[in-house]
Order: C-alpha cells, then sequence, then structure tokens
C-alpha cells in the first residue's frame, strides 16, 4: 500500500493502479507489462483522486444494479472492481471489464476522502475523511448505512480486523466495535499523521493479533498488540533507512509461519522483514533482506546506476512478490522469489523501456447511475437518457459529447483479452476547433506518421528527451531539440506522456521566438500531428496553441514587411534611375540649343 493511498496492486497482483498528479488514472496488467486502460480524471468531471483500492471480484460479490443497467453486457466471473475516494468527499465505482465508472454510493462525506476498506462477509465498505467521520456503505445498494464522528482530528486511515471490529487512525490509533460505535480502545499519539495503517491476525490465537503503523517521517514501522489487557504503546519497532514511501504485509501468521514485510524507501532499495510477532522484543528488527535494482552499466556510464523501486506487493504463498520499479510514467513489474535470497541483494536490469504494445489512448471519464444513465458533471441526467429534456437540450448534448467520443470500438490483445472500450476521436468534427495556422501545420504532417519502432543502440535522443521533460532540465533539453533526424524526432514524440505535451509545447514556442531553431519547428509538426486527438480535448492547451498561432500570424506579417521594404528599396533604385536619365537627357537639349 502507498502510504498516499494513490497507488496499489490488486490483491493477486495482476493489476497495478496509479493516480498522478497531473489527473491521470492508468492501469496496468503486471504479467505482461501492458498498459490496460489509462483515464483523463481532472479535464472531464474534476474528479481529484485522494484515495484507491481494488474491490472484491465480480466472483466474490455481485453488484445487481450495475448488472441491470449493463444487462446487454457479458461479465466475466473475474471482473475486477476499483473503488477511489475524492477531495470533494465523493466515492465512484471502477468497472474494469467495461471501463465504466458509477456513481455507485449516493452520498458523500464533507471533506476529501483519505482511506477505504471492505469487510466481505457483512459486505460492507468503510471509508474514512478528513472531516473526522467513518462511513458504513452497503456494497451491494449503495447506500449509507451510517456514518458517525470517530476523532477530533482529521482521519488518514482505516483497516478492519474482523467484521466487529475497526481500527481508524489521525495522529493515534482508535478500535472501534463496529455494531455498537463504541471505543474498545485508543492507542497512543504519534507526532504526526498516521498514513498506513495494516492488520496482522493470528491464526493460533486471535487475541494475538497486531496492527502494523508508518508515517512519511519517521523511518520506523511499529506493531501495536491488538489486546485489551496490554500496553497502549507500540510493543516492536522495524527499522528502515530512508523516506518511507508504501508498504505491504501478509495478513495472517502463526508460530510456524512467520510475518513477511515489505517496505519501501523513496529512491532507493526495499527492505523484507520476516518475524513472529510475539510480544516485545529484546531490539529493534532489522530487514531480513535489502533488494536493490540497478541499472547494466553502458558505454556511456561505466558504472550501474540504481533504478528506483515504487511498489511491491506479496504473492498469496508469500514466497514471492511483485516489484513495479523505474517511475511512475512507465514502471516495469517483474515477480522475485524472495525466500533464497538473504542479506543484501542486488538485481541487474535494464534500463526500465515504455512497452510499445500498450494502448497509448487516454479517454475522459464518463460516470454513470445505478440505472445505467450518464451523468453529466454537475450531476444532471444527460439528455441521451432523458424523455423529458427538450431537443435543443438534446442537440446541445450531441455536439458536447458525441462530437469527441462518438466511435466505441474494443481492443484486443494478442491473446485474444477483452481491454476497456477506447474512444476514437473524429478528427474532421474537431479540427475545426483548431486555429488554422495550427491545422496547416498538422495537415503537412499527418501523412507522415509511422508506427513507433526501435530506435537505433546508438541513439539516446527517446531516454534523453524523457529524462529532460521528468526533470525539466532546459540545458539537455537544448541537445536533444537540436536532433534533426526526422525520423528519431517522430519516434521520440510517440514516446512522451500524454501529460507532459503541455510542457513541450511551452518549450518549443519560447525557442521558435528567443532562437527561431529551425529544428524547433521540425519538433513542433511532429507533436501537433501525433498528440492531435489530445491537443484538440485539452482546454488547459488551448493558451499555448493561440501563442504558436500568434507567432506564426507575426512571422507572416514580418515577412510581408520584409517583401514590402525590398519592393520600396528596387522602386527607389528605379526612380533615381529615371531621374538620371530625365536629367541626362534635360543636359544635352541645352548643349544642343547653345551650339545652334
Amino acid at each position: 500500500m502507498n502510504l498516499r493511498k494513490k497507488s496499489n496492486f490488486s490483491f493477486d497482483g495482476e493489476y497495478f493502479a496509479l493516480s498522478s498528479e497531473e489527473g491521470l488514472l492508468k492501469i496496468w496488467e503486471t504479467s505482461t507489462n501492458t498498459l490496460k486502460q489509462e483515464y483523463v480524471l481532472k479535464s472531464s468531471v474534476d474528479f481529484r483522486c485522494s484515495c484507491l483500492i481494488w474491490g472484491p471480484s465480480k466472483q466474490e460479490i455481485t453488484f445487481p444494479d450495475l448488472d441491470e443497467a449493463s444487462n446487454e453486457l457479458k461479465f466475466p466471473e473475474t471482473a475486477q472492481y476499483l473503488i477511489l475516494g475524492s477531495e470533494k468527499g465523493e466515492i465512484l465505482l471502477l468497472d474494469l471489464n467495461t471501463g465504466k465508472f458509477y456513481s455507485h454510493f449516493v452520498n458523500s462525506h464533507l471533506n476529501a476522502v483519505n482511506d477505504l476498506c471492505w469487510d466481505l462477509n457483512t459486505r460492507t465498505l468503510f471509508s474514512c475523511s478528513a472531516d473526522k467521520c467513518i462511513g458504513m456503505w452497503d456494497m451491494v445498494s449503495g447506500n449509507l448505512n451510517n456514518k458517525w464522528e470517530a476523532d477530533e482530528e482529521p482521519l488518514h486511515s482505516i483497516c478492519m480486523i474482523d467484521s466487529d471490529n475497526l481500527l481508524a487512525a489521525s495522529t493515534s490509533v482508535t478500535w472501534w466495535n463496529v455494531k455498537e460505535q463504541t471505543i474498545i480502545k485508543k492507542f497512543s499519539d504519534y507526532s504526526s499523521e498516521i498514513l498506513a495503517l495494516l492488520p496482522v491476525i493470528s491464526t493460533d490465537e486471535p487475541s494475538n493479533s497486531y496492527c502494523l503503523t508508518a508515517t512519511d517521517d519517521d523511518s520506523r514501522i511499529s506493531a501495536w498488540h491488538l489486546n485489551v489487557k496490554n500496553s497502549k504503546t507500540a510493543v516492536a519497532s522495524f527499522c528502515i533507512q530512508g523516506d518511507l514511501e508504501c508498504i505491504d504485509v501478509t495478513r495472517n501468521f502463526s508460530k510456524n509461519n512467520p510475518m513477511f514485510l515489505s517496505a519501501v524507501v523513496k529512491g532507493g532499495p526495499l527492505y523484507l522483514f520476516k518475524h513472529v510477532l510475539n510480544g516485545r522484543p529484546k531490539k529493534n528488527l532489522k530487514p531480513l533482506i535489502t533488494l536493490h535494482i540497478v541499472s547494466k552499466a553502458t558505454t556511456d556510464s561505466s558504472k550501474p546506476t540504481p533504478i528506483p523501486i515504487i511498489g511491491s506487493v506479496f504473492s498469496c504463498d508469500s514466497k514471492s512478490c511483485v516489484l513495479a520499479y523505474g517511475n511512475n510514467e512507465n514502471p516495469t513489474f517483474e515477480r522475485v522469489k524472495i525466500v533464497d535470497c538473504p542479506g543484501i541483494h542486488q538485481l541487474l536490469r535494464s534500463k526500465p523501456v515504455v512497452n510499445k504494445d500498450s494502448p497509448s489512448i487516454a479517454y475522459e471519464v464518463k460516470i454513470y447511475n445505478k440505472v445505467g444513465e450518464y451523468i453529466s458533471a454537475n450531476g444532471e441526467i444527460s439528455s441521451v437518457n432523458s424523455k423529458s429534456n427538450s431537443s435543443k437540450r438534446k442537440k446541445l448534448k450531441d455536439h458536447s459529447t458525441d462530437a469527441i467520443c462518438n466511435e466505441m470500438c474494443e481492443v484486443i490483445t494478442p491473446n485474444n483479452k477483452k481491454l476497456s472500450p477506447v474512444y476514437k476521436t473524429d478528427s474532421s468534427t474537431v479540427s475545426k476547433k483548431l486555429p488554422k495556422t495550427v491545422k496547416r501545420l498538422v495537415s503537412s504532417r499527418s501523412s507522415s506518421i509511422s508506427s513507433v519502432e526501435d530506435l537505433p543502440s546508438s541513439s539516446n535522443v527517446v531516454d534523453d528527451l524523457l529524462k529532460c521533460l521528468e526533470t525539466q532540465d532546459e540545458t539537455l533539453l537544448n541537445v536533444v531539440l537540436q536532433c534533426n533526424d526526422n525520423e528519431l524526432i517522430r519516434r521520440s514524440v510517440n514516446m512522451i506522456p500524454r501529460h507532459k505535451v503541455k510542457f513541450l509545447l511551452e518549450e518549443l514556442h519560447r525557442r521558435l521566438i528567443q532562437q527561431h531553431w529551425v529544428f524547433s519547428r521540425k519538433w513542433l509538426e511532429e507533436v501537433l500531428s501525433i498528440h492531435f486527438e489530445y491537443i484538440m480535448q485539452n482546454d488547459d492547451l488551448k493558451g499555448i496553441i493561440n501563442l504558436i498561432e500568434d507567432y506564426f500570424n507575426q512571422q507572416r506579417i514580418n515577412e510581408k514587411v520584409l517583401k514590402m521594404v525590398q519592393l520600396q528599396r528596387l522602386l527607389d533604385i528605379l526612380l533615381q534611375g529615371n531621374e538620371s536619365d530625365s536629367s541626362s537627357s534635360s543636359t544635352s537639349d541645352t548643349d544642343e540649343e547653345m551650339e545652334t
């Protein structure tokens, strides 16, 4: 679990979901390193994700309202659900099979939803919020069963011990009786927000269970004994080095089967602990394994460079774990055995690259209610599903949504697995919104776009460009943008993450104005043509597109002025020639008169 709750592995490690600060939600299939789905959250419904968890699968729990709303679709028994909380207090449910978002949970908190958890036995979803309240939701109907104020401070974490017991954390941990909403026990205060709260249940003796807590400014993970009679302070501490990013733990343990705990630190390794919790140990616990991932040495670098691990999850048998490493834009996933590598262990890997087989189209979120009606951003039912709306409103809806998402197709993988619907944009419709100058640039390049292929091994243009966009290193960017190879430019632009397009457009515009680089025009043509659909659908890019149009308009004005000056000079020369001819002619006439 990520401490900030914005990325998470599914329970079997098959999927990895991540919500970025730029408002993108990405879901990867870890076994194939494939980007399965990608959504633009902010620009469509202004949904700012504050936390996300994987819900139970279709096989474990059914949502009859959702099935009834989409009875024309056949849901596989292994369908996955993703549950997201927002900074505004909303809770949405994403059906991974259809790619649809549902406002299934009808009420909301007053402030940001900071954490979610569910109990399959009672089919209940629990939420905690910055409004200091805990919410209990029926997962099938989506109704709010109960809600109570659980703390004097904003709540940051929540977890289930069993169907009757719940833990909630602010800067302290409170143990609640769920049925009676009464406090069983309160543990000692922290000095900062508790961002991770994980139960560890003893299968030998449930009363000997524990919970783990972590903050982002402490290099320790604390274990608390879930026994009413025992101390209110932590009984054990797992020590790490660095700023904690995320943790995962095997949820059950016994005397013969110890608990495994993984801790990932920012930009660094993964620490793995193996321990049987049994009261207070004599000293702080140290990791059994420290796992590093480093890149292979290249001609440019004689030393291996560390590759950061960004997440991990244990397998069901606790003998291996799935790692996500590289960067949040395009992580690489790998299953690693952990039983036979004690001490400090180093994995030598090639530099992570973008999976070129992944779908690259990010499409906007549409939210549906429980009867399958599309709901607009302000909560009104769309005219496409409402018979009472006037024809004028229906035309307005058709123009605003169908023009952008007017064609739907299924993406089929080589293994004949169906992915979510991907909405294609009709470029002939939306191109009317594009400035004329930019349209000419796009049209001049659209016929030359080719698919992404492997770059020559001698070229580092793509890697350097991605690094520049990540670090915003202008010096290195100056070097990259001097590339004059049309094919390299095209392939590099294909690799650009969608949310980095704005930064690159701004840099290209600035260089055009300051230095008039001919290479900048080549890069600009490729960006406008390859990312045409994304630019058209993103209102945040209107400003920079207008600036680029103004620049080219000004360039054409300057060219006209230059031609006028040249014509004026030519006219002056001609006039001067005529004056000299006329003066010589008048002089000769005077001479002839004098001779006469």
